[in-house]
């Protein structure tokens, strides 16, 4: 399977490659270059794993490194997702309101890192001093602390790590408390851009549909007015085509009558 989709996105990259009008701008566009980098990586990784199956009495530790690099190498293959950002437009509305939002966001990482270093340092302190009454250390270190911090301030609540003291019961309280709050209000300005981008993406899209039906209404409406305008043409040609008949058999009658009036004259 793998080989399978090895030779079909290999295929896919070539026949994009034969069928851009521009090479210069296939080669020089990320996704592209991503994807050749990605295809190399696996051809590589495929010849080097026939070789090691054929030739493994001499297969070395140095061979192994590198079949190594090269597996870690292709974990880059889930950036083809990347891919998905030019068909689907909820893709590009969440990469706007994340670029509109780089403000918020960084205040929101800033403002967690600061109350993980606070409840987590205050956590352990607190549980240290409180080794005496039952000897027994959850917190072992300062970092399995600020782990803690930073499961209860994100309000996941793994229960890995749990405070046994009623002081720590306290720091985790308020640690629950400043999470909501810290999490709560940059994400209500983030998700607040994320609805602006969607209404005006959607807004965007309707106004394009609805100028591309006026456009076919308009086409249509043409076309009918210029297959009456034809057909009005070709009825006009055929009665002044019959006409002309008419008037010249009329005018060969009164000649006829003007000759047999000078005969009788005479």
């Amino acid at each position: 399977m793998e080989m399978l989709m090895c030779v079909f996105f290999s295929a896919e990259l070539l026949v994009r490659l034969l069928t851009c009008p521009s090479k210069r701008s296939f080669i020089r566009d990320v996704h592209n270059i991503i994807d050749i980098f990605i295809l190399s990586v696996q051809w590589l990784r495929t010849i080097l794993d026939r070789i090691v199956t054929e030739d493994a009495e001499n297969f070395t530790y140095a061979k192994s490194y590198i079949l190594v690099v090269f597996y870690c190498l292709l974990s880059f293959r889930v950036l083809r997702v990347f891919h998905l950002a030019k068909r689907l437009s909820t893709l590009r509305i969440m990469y706007l309101s994340t670029k509109e939002s780089s403000k918020e966001l960084f205040l929101l990482v800033v403002t967690l890192g600061a109350g993980v270093l606070l409840f987590g340092t205050a956590l352990f302190l607190v549980e240290a001093m409180s080794l005496s009454e039952t000897n027994h250390l959850v917190f072992t270190n300062i970092p399995s602390a600020m782990w803690w911090a930073v499961i209860t301030l994100t309000t996941v609540g793994y229960g890995d790590y749990v405070p046994e003291h009623a002081a720590g019961y306290l720091i985790g309280s308020m640690c629950a408390i400043a999470g909501l709050l810290l999490v709560a209000m940059p994400i209500a300005i983030v998700a607040s851009n994320f609805s602006s981008f969607h209404d005006n993406m959607t807004s965007r899209d309707q106004s394009i549909r609805r100028g591309l039906l006026m456009a076919k209404i308009k086409h249509l409406r043409t076309e009918k007015a210029r297959r009456t305008t034809m057909a009005a043409r070709k009825s006009k040609d055929g009665s002044s085509a019959k006409v002309p008949g008419d008037l010249r058999q009329g005018g060969s009658g009164k000649e006829g009558e003007r000759g047999d009036g000078e005969e009788r004259g005479g």
